[in-house]
């Protein structure tokens, strides 16, 4: 820091960018604040304005895109009548300024948020609305002290658009009750009707500057509890993540900050959870609390795992002193803020951020990774996985990754790990350098402009050896130009590489994975390094909505594509699918009797078995075989429903006879000598699961159970050989141990 300093002289830029904000019926529109951001860039500055109401800014490159949002907060008299506005301004080759006409929007939603425990109108209540079907956000609202608030939600060309409206609490509230979500449907006249998300019904009105308003309010908590430091002083700001144990899935929809004094909320619905207290923004010298399993049931909340329970609905989650820390830095030795960090230990996962001095830490526990490493063998050795990726949008740097004793890698350090024994570690301290790239490319949309940051790319070696295998290089995240870098080892040649492009994860409907570069391929490294035109993604052909056998979506699920030549086969991809059961793929025009084979996979605590369908594209026609599950393509859609399986049953405790869910239920053929023939699927919350398993062949199934206080009370299952049929019943009992 500066000692002081005198004569210093702070000189303002000519502004190069304005925006007049109109009001439509003719209000003044001074005092309001007007923030720019940039597409795949995000916020760039921000201004009030003047008497005439025109805000103006210094754009270091103004031909690029621009978002202009207008703030009605502070002005009390537009902020009843309008909503808070967005402009679009397109990017323009060559423009040295903009000028630009921002007119305010009517609003079509308004509301007032109350305390659903107390009554009492929220002020300063975030409210933020989502467009569901495109899963992107469109604006929100803070309330005012009256707790009303404003928006527009924009009108469809035709049929109906349904928002999603998230009622946030204050942060600095006292109250435990936490965030809501409501549906907002609009018709093409703007009109629209607001109902519960969670129970479907409707919202009614009061009346507010003589005209209606949504009476909304927050949810009320079916868990409270406080997150506390390791000196059990309380602390705010930490985000807290409840993860239903079933199907592995994060749950962040029901997840809420601590308050001021630590305390938070959850209203979740009944269910068997895992709930962690994550290392609020910028804070080091700190982990995240041990998971706490809980169970929650008509309004009572128990666990019989971590004593993180202390009464009645109440979590006590306490952050933990790091066992191991990390400095991030990059390639020129100067600390590197928010990098995300990951570690993997068997089948347990945990990630932190830096904070603005690259510090972070992370908590090893046994405990932690033992109970999430079902069906591996006790007392078996495993490396500690450690990938550090850069700052999102960053291209300075490339991610790190390696394991437990790589020679010249900050891992060189790092110990094994014995699943089921050994005594934490202690005290260990890693500087992590990121280097520099040495090769880049960029990712394109398929008209060849830069797809932005978020998408994904992988780039795999060809071995001359054998031009069937793929040998992994690196990953990258594009940044906001579109441009993936890495490290490439320089000494190690090979003739040929592929290059494969995933979209962002917002746009997996607009756009579908391409691989350049197969066998055969001419992508050297010269024609790969600092290509900018030639990897787009590919626009779909199909896109697949994937449906549990209880008609459930499939989130989190993954396909795989197959080009089937007689009895040949050649794998093209497998492509994951996302929160709302949908992936995109491109499937080329058949030639020679080819069709594809796509396969439909549940994940984990999914109902349903791999269900596999038979799709052939004929001169640009894409027809599927009338296979079980498979639905017909319709403008390029099709619903597939996973098969229920030719093995099914219900895995159950065998005393008491309790329903385990969550466990993995893997099966494979008798005498098998490795896991490439093995089928793995996982109970549902009421224990059920299917398989769909070769009749021709002798199988064992083994149950692994997942859950904490299943796996501290059941013993895993191994059971003897047998043939299945088109319809095989196996109930499976877990002993106590």
């Amino acid at each position: 820091p500066l000692a002081g300093g005198t004569g210093i002289v702070l000189r303002l830029l000519n502004p190069n960018t304005s925006i007049t904000v109109v009001a439509p019926r003719g209000e003044s529109t001074a005092n309001l604040w007007v923030n720019l951001d940039v597409p795949n860039v995000g916020w760039v500055g921000g201004a009030a304005t003047n008497a005439q109401g025109v805000a103006r800014f210094n754009l270091a490159n103004p031909a690029q895109a621009v978002n202009a949002r207008v703030e009605l907060n502070g002005n009390a008299d537009l902020a009843g009548i309008y909503a808070a506005t967005t402009l679009t301004i397109a990017a323009q080759g060559g423009r040295i300024a903009v000028s630009d006409t921002l007119t305010l929007s009517l609003p079509n939603l308004r509301g007032i948020v109350k305390d659903p425990a107390t009554g009492a109108v929220l002020g300063n209540t975030w409210v933020d609305l989502m467009d569901k079907s495109k899963n992107q956000g469109v604006g929100g609202a803070n309330t005012d002290q009256n707790g009303f608030f404003a928006l527009n939600a924009p009108a469809p060309q035709s049929g109906t658009s349904e928002y999603l409206l998230t009622v946030n609490p204050p942060w600095n509230g006292s109250s435990t009750s936490t965030r809501k979500t409501y549906s907002f449907v609009v018709q093409t006249n703007g009109t629209g009707v607001l109902k519960d998300a969670g129970t479907g019904s409707s919202v009614a009105t009061e009346t507010y500057g003589s005209s209606p308003a949504y009476s909304m309010s927050l949810a009320s908590p079916s868990i409270t509890g406080v997150v506390m430091m390791p000196d059990s002083s309380t602390v705010a700001n930490s985000w807290i993540t409840p993860t239903l144990v079933s199907t592995g899935e994060v749950q962040g929809q029901y997840g809420s900050n601590s308050r001021n004094d630590g305390s938070f909320g959850l209203a979740i619905t009944d269910g068997t959870y895992s709930i962690e207290a994550n290392i609020p923004w910028n804070v080091s010298g700190v982990a995240k609390s041990a998971p706490c399993t809980v169970t929650v049931r008509d309004g009572a909340v128990t666990t019989t795992v971590g004593g993180c329970v202390v009464a009645g609905p109440s979590v006590q989650l306490r952050l933990r002193t790091p066992n191991l820390a990390f400095t991030i830095k990059d390639s020129s030795d100067v600390v590197l803020p928010y990098a995300h960090v990951g570690i993997q230990i068997g089948n347990w996962h945990t990630d932190a951020q830096s904070d603005a001095t690259g510090n972070v830490g992370i908590f090893l526990s046994y405990s932690d990774f033992t109970a999430a490493s079902t069906g591996l063998v006790a007392s078996s050795t495993q490396k500690i996985h450690l990938v550090v990726d850069p700052p999102y949008g960053n291209s300075d740097v490339v991610r790190l990754d390696c394991n437990s004793g790589d020679a010249g890698t900050p891992c060189a350090s790092l110990p094994t790990v014995t699943i089921g024994g050994g005594t934490d570690p202690s005290n260990l301290s890693i500087v992590a350098k990121l280097a520099a790239p040495n090769t880049r490319l960029r990712v394109n949309k398929p008209d060849g402009t830069s797809i932005g940051a978020g998408a994904w790319v992988s780039l795999l070696a060809i071995p001359k050896s054998n031009i069937n295998t793929r040998v992994w290089i690196a990953g990258s995240v594009t940044d906001s130009s579109g441009w993936a870098t890495f490290n490439v080892d320089t000494s190690t040649i090979y003739d040929s590489f592929t290059v494969e492009i995933n979209p962002p994860g917002d746009q997996r409907e607009t756009y579908s994975t391409k691989t350049y570069g197969n066998s055969g391929s001419t992508l050297t490294f010269a024609t790969v390094n600092n290509n900018s035109s030639t990897f787009r993604l590919a626009s779909p052909n199909l896109v697949l909505k994937v449906l549990a056998s209880d008609s459930t979506i499939n989130k989190w699920g993954w396909v795989g594509v197959e080009l089937i030549d007689g009895i040949n086969s050649s794998w093209l991809g497998g492509y994951g699918i996302d929160e709302k059961g949908v992936v995109a793929l491109s499937l080329a025009v058949n030639t020679g009797g080819t069709y594809y084979r796509v396969s439909s996979n549940p994940s984990s605590g999914r109902s349903g078995a791999r269900t596999i369908c038979r799709i052939t594209n004929t001169a640009g026609t894409l027809t599927v075989a009338d296979l079980p599950g498979c639905g017909a393509i319709v403008a390029g859609s099709e619903t597939i429903t996973l098969n229920a399986g030719n093995v099914t049953g219900k895995v159950t405790a065998h005393a008491g006879g309790t329903a385990i869910t969550g466990a993995i239920v893997y099966a494979n053929w008798s005498n098998a000598t490795g896991d490439t023939t093995s089928v793995v699927t996982a109970t549902d919350a009421n224990g059920n699961y299917g398989l769909q398993l070769d009749t021709s062949r002798s199988w064992i199934i083994k149950v692994f159970p997942t859950l904490s206080s299943d796996v501290i009370k059941y013993a895993d299952h191994l059971s003897a050989a047998f043939t299945p049929t088109e319809n095989t019943t196996k109930d499976i009992k877990l002993l106590s141990k």
